[in-house]
């Protein structure tokens, strides 16, 4: 690497050389307005503040007395997670363990 003796006489002109303050100040002030104070709020636009698909699937299997696979699916889609993804959501808790079924019915472990 380069050692400090050598880089020294190059800093002032690649840092301050033909800036005027304004734009430095602007520089050196950071993101401040120019980015969207908003991008987050945005980004979570639209979705109400609603759990998790697999959330959902999740306390429908836990809260439901017989948890069969239509009472679950019908229970998530009361709030408001599609049928099939509500599926695939329950498919998958079963392949990785988290759910069994035993005679069609759903149990959390």
């Amino acid at each position: 690497m380069f050692s400090v003796a050598y880089m020294k006489p190059f800093i002032p002109r690649a840092w301050g050389a033909g800036r005027c303050g304004a734009e430095r100040r602007r520089l050196d002030s950071g993101p401040g307005d120019r980015w969207p104070a908003a991008a987050g709020d945005r980004a979570t636009e639209g979705t109400g503040g609603s759990r998790d698909h697999t959330d959902v699937v999740r306390s429908a299997v836990r809260d439901l007395e017989e948890p069969t696979r239509e009472a679950v699916l019908d229970r998530a889609a009361a709030e408001g997670v599609d049928h099939d993804a509500a599926g695939r959501v329950l498919d998958r808790l079963r392949e990785t363990g988290e759910a069994v079924e035993r005679d069609g019915v759903y149990r959390l472990l």
